[in-house]
């Protein structure tokens, strides 16, 4: 067989093997990168490469979950794009396991529209009902009827419903493999035939404005139910008795609703969960706290905003088995409830001794004191607002930490395991000091210090052997005549701190960050003959008093944060980045005078400059330039752009090939870009935006994009979803321009990283 390139027939002749590239995958070993890519960065820009890799993102393997989302403003516009969806998921849709779909149909003109929208949602869940296993379907507003695909999704455990009104004619008893279902509609419309499929492990129903849950639930019939949330309905106490019958229920949830009479009769419950009950609050006093009395099978109990009346502290007495306890009471509205807190305290009993955390005001802490004090195994207490020191008692507050600073919970002793029986689960209490230092490894040293040393004895020496601290805080002493090979160094200093540094045995030194206040450096600083990069953040240097960096000969890259300029900035010509962000307002003069010298210059930075400066004439001598970042003073007050702010024109037009500033700069520059023969990517700080009165420069600059050939890529950054007349020149430019990358969600910063980095591996 012939070669197909001469590239080919050498690699023959030679025997060798051209390297691996993505491009020489096979469609199984990418399809496992994109694997690793989540579903709008597969769809929305690896399926635009090109064909073959949108015909690979599109394999089913790899469409396991699809999410479409719709405003609520938007509803005729949902309307429009709900064809395409349909479209598309037949297509590609068969084997999705996960559909999330939010549609607005608020605002559609007529219930014609509203009806094409629910058939083609129904549409879009028949193609992979089959497959499916998770749905949510959120409707903001109007109403929805469950369709015919119930019937055949026999793979669907999670389906969420949230909804104005929902309409259940069919029965559920289909989806034999449901086992969470959220539903989540202020009215209902159920068939006489509806029924919940046994099957279901966890129900939560939410905003159904009814005086009593449907009759067709037919609750005897959960029997594996175990999980039950009610959250702002509008059920009596009375008309949930038939929660008794729910003998597998392990958890309960009431949240902005009533409690149920037979609460009290729920006693395999494991945790329960209580949110701002409705009703009086000595009614909810009386009926939580007879509850209380029977479920004795807590580990588990969430009480918020709680009433103080509402809550009888003395029913948590006999939860023997409680473990943790989250005990939220409201501020008092009252002289009386504000009595009645002051004279609150968590009571004894057999639960002191089961309890390991606790959450709930430091008032209610420091009142339980002889409570805290039996806790024998409270291993966490949590507090919802910071503790402060009330008027008039100061004892209690120094008891308080006083018992903090003694208690030491009990281990929890496991008894060793009988012969022939596993070994009992290791835990990190049971590790060796090696392999709890290898755990720490993984912690930043902030929190290794300042939190893990403080959990124990053990904890604290472990955290501080030699290969755990890596980046000590240390004052620059004599050490640094001796180490010879340092490249990197940062000091640091947020208070006002002076002295002298020697660094003269630094002779490696490539990189130097100093960020403080007052920092001197000593006259040695002529031994730095290999430094190459220079930051200065926040100093408080004169300009007269860095007359000495003129001695760094190899300085490549010098950036200036917040601080001065230095008057030498001018013989410094051997830099090749110079980075200017926030100057103090005489350095701008200064830059003026320096940049026609700095001829060696590849990178330019000059952010918070008023705009003649970043327009300055002094640029256009920069020949060598290849990129620019500039960002004047008028885009960080976000004022309009004033005159001055025309780039110049010059040979420096002829090497620029990246250009990072605002839209309105480069709007008003058109001539400055024509002439830019070698510019491959522009980058905006802010989404662009038609100016007002200014829709010809618009037109223009997209004109100017079409039309320019070395052009490569646009790029800015967004938070937000973009304007229309954004959207629609982006979309006319793609289509008139294909190979041309246009980047929503470009970090203009990295790229200057990039830049950076780049100069400093020189």
């Amino acid at each position: 067989m012939l070669p197909r390139s001469r590239r080919q027939a050498q690699q023959q002749l030679q025997g060798q093997h051209a390297p691996a590239t993505i491009g020489s995958l096979s469609d199984d070993l990418l399809a496992k990168c994109f694997a690793l890519i989540g579903q709008k960065d597969l769809l929305s820009r690896a399926a635009l490469v090109c064909r073959r890799w949108r015909a690979v993102s599109a394999r089913t393997e790899l469409l396991r979950e699809v999410a479409f989302y719709g405003s609520a403003s938007e509803g005729s516009a949902t309307v429009q794009r709900a064809p395409s969806l349909l479209l598309w998921m037949q297509r590609h849709g068969q084997g999705v396991r996960s559909l999330d779909l939010g549609l607005g149909i608020r605002d559609t003109r007529g219930t014609d529209e509203e009806m094409e929208v629910v058939s083609l949602l129904d549409g879009c869940i028949t193609v992979c009902a089959g497959s499916l296993e998770r749905l949510t379907l959120c409707l903001f507003g109007h109403s929805y009827t469950l369709g015919a695909w119930t019937a055949i999704a026999h793979r669907l455990e999670e389906l969420t419903l949230d909804m104005e009104i929902c309409t259940v004619w069919a029965t559920l008893e289909h989806l034999t493999s449901l086992q969470r279902l959220h539903l989540d509609a202020v009215e209902w419309q159920l068939g006489t035939t509806m029924a919940l499929p046994a099957s279901l492990t966890r129900l939560c129903i939410s905003n159904h404005d009814a005086e009593e849950p449907p009759s067709q639930w037919q609750v005897a019939t959960l029997a594996n139910l175990r999980s039950l949330q009610f959250s702002r309905v509008g059920y009596h106490s009375a008309s949930m008795t038939s929660l008794r019958q729910l003998t597998s229920l392990r958890h309960a949830a009431f949240s902005h609703c009533h409690l149920p009479d037979s609460l009290s009769e729920l006693t395999q419950l494991e945790v329960l969960e209580v949110r701002s009950p409705e009703g009086p609050a000595d009614a909810v006093a009386s009926s939580l706290g007879g509850a209380l009395q029977h479920l004795t099978q807590l580990t588990g109990l969430w009480l918020d905003d709680m009433p103080a009346a509402a809550v009888g502290l003395a029913s948590l007495a006999p939860l023997g088995r409680l473990q943790w306890l989250y005990l939220g009471l409201r501020d008092p509205a009252d002289e009386a409830e504000a009595a009645l807190l002051r004279g609150s305290a968590l009571p004894l009993g057999p639960w002191q001794r089961s309890l390991r955390r606790l959450a709930t005001s430091f008032q209610l802490a420091q009142q339980s004191l002889p409570f805290l004090a039996g806790a024998e195994q409270l291993e966490h207490l949590a507090f919802f607002q910071p503790p402060a020191r009330q008027h008039g008692r100061s004892a209690e507050w120094r008891a308080f930490w006083q018992w903090a600073g003694e208690h030491a919970p009990h281990p929890v002793t496991t008894p060793a395991p009988a012969q022939g029986q596993e070994p009992a689960a290791a835990t990190i209490g049971s590790l060796s000091d090696d392999l709890l230092a290898a755990c720490f490894s993984l912690l930043e040293q902030a929190d290794l210090l300042s939190r893990a040393a403080l959990v124990c004895r053990r904890w604290r020496a472990v955290s501080s052997m030699p290969e755990l601290v890596q980046c000590p805080n240390y004052t620059l002493g004599s050490w640094a005549a001796a180490v010879h090979c340092l490249e990197d160094l940062k000091l640091s200093s947020f208070v006002t701190f002076t002295a002298w540094i020697s660094l003269e045995g630094l002779t490696s030194l490539q990189r130097l960050h100093l960020e403080a206040q007052q920092w001197q450096l000593g006259a040695a600083v002529a031994s730095l003959t290999n430094l190459r990069s220079l930051t200065l953040d926040f100093v408080q240097y004169s300009a007269a008093s860095m007359a000495s960096l003129t001695r760094f000969t190899s300085l490549r890259r010098a950036t200036f944060e917040l601080c001065a300029l230095p008057g030498s900035l001018s013989e410094l010509t051997g830099l090749q980045v110079l980075d200017i962000n926030c100057p103090k307002e005489a350095a701008v003069a200064s830059l003026a005078a320096a940049l026609p010298r700095l001829t060696q210059l590849t990178g330019l930075r000059l952010e918070g400059l008023p705009a003649a400066a970043t327009a300055s004439a002094s640029i256009a001598a920069l020949t060598r330039l290849h990129w620019i970042y500039l960002w004047p003073m008028t885009a960080l007050r976000r004022e309009a752009a004033v005159a001055e702010d025309a780039l110049p024109l010059g040979p420096w037009q002829r090497s620029l090939r990246h250009l990072m500033t605002t839209f309105l700069l480069a709007q008003r520059n058109l001539r400055f870009l024509s002439g830019a023969e070698q510019l491959q990517r522009l980058s905006f700080l802010q989404p662009p935006a038609p100016p007002a009165g200014a829709e010809a420069q618009w037109h223009a600059f997209w004109r100017w994009a079409e039309k320019h050939p070395p052009l490569q890529s646009i790029g800015f950054e967004a938070e937000e979803a973009v304007d229309t007349p954004l959207v629609e020149a982006m979309l006319q430019l793609q289509a008139r321009r294909p190979a041309l990358l246009i980047d929503t969600r470009l970090e203009v910063h990295s790229l200057c990283r990039e830049h950076y980095s780049d100069v400093s591996s020189d």
